[in-house]
């Protein structure tokens, strides 16, 4: 579930606690952020017959829901005499922003935290079907784009066939520096000490970072890359050091002016 998720979630819970006047809110506001918010995850989780449920291994899941849960709650009390739909809603769209805030650092912490095609999120998959005109599916071994003009799209779709338009099967290469990548965006550390995350492209990349050591964005160790504060707003910068297909295709100067 995301935040858009929460904030329809939230504002009919809110809404509806206020007709049904389910006082007090303190009490029954972390109750129904638990239930709406999370409780879809772990019953899903449950049904997988696992031993335990995935969305409460090592997270902090829930009780974010419960704490974000209790300060709406107090935010609804506090504007008690002007208690309306609207007011509501602006309650909820500051506590969710927060929440959604809260999740991505604790992700961050725990090391979990995940990028895809639509930027930073808390759930990982290793399989995301796109959806729609011009959306990426990602099994991790390849991509597939469907096609880009709503008409054609809408006109393969209705004869019953795929619209996809490209793809792409990423090689031993493509897997090994996808994953330093994402390492690098989503931990600011990555390393090489197992041989299978080494190779002759990534040695390569790490050539072309020594010029970013130089300006305080990295420490480059024997066996690894760490991002220090001050790179971390050029995060994109440094990660396009190690695509190695980018820098085959156009000039030095061009992709950093791009990047900047």
């Amino acid at each position: 579930m995301d935040v858009k998720d929460d904030l329809c979630f939230d504002a009919e819970k809110g809404i509806a606690a206020l007709a049904a006047k389910a006082f007090p809110l303190i009490l029954w506001g972390p109750i129904l952020a638990v239930i709406t918010t999370s409780g879809g995850g772990i019953i899903c989780d449950i049904m997988r017959n696992d031993d335990q449920p995935a969305s409460m291994k090592d997270n902090f899941y829930p009780e974010i829901s419960a704490i974000w849960g209790f300060i709406l709650s107090l935010m609804v009390n506090f504007m008690a005499n002007n208690a309306n739909a609207n007011n509501i809603f602006t309650a909820v769209v500051i506590k969710n922003l927060l929440k959604y805030i809260s999740e991505l650092y604790i992700a961050f912490k725990n090391n979990k935290l995940h990028r895809n095609f639509m930027g930073y999120t808390i759930g990982y998959t290793e399989l995301m079907i796109g959806l729609g005109v011009s959306s990426i599916s990602d099994s991790w071994t390849a991509y597939a784009q469907n096609n880009k003009v709503v008409e054609e799209y809408l006109e393969i779709v209705n004869e019953g066939r795929l619209p996809v338009i490209k793809g792409h099967i990423l090689s031993e290469e493509d897997l090994i520096l996808r994953r330093h990548i994402l390492n690098l965006m989503c931990q600011f550390h990555t390393e090489w000490k197992d041989e299978s995350l080494q190779h002759p492209a990534l040695f390569e990349g790490v050539e072309r970072m020594k010029s970013l050591v130089e300006d305080g964005f990295i420490k480059i160790n024997k066996d690894s890359i760490e991002v220090r504060p001050l790179g971390r707003t050029f995060i994109r910068n440094i990660c396009m050091t190690l695509d190695n297909r980018l820098w085959q295709k156009q000039p030095e100067s061009e992709l950093f002016s791009k990047a900047i």
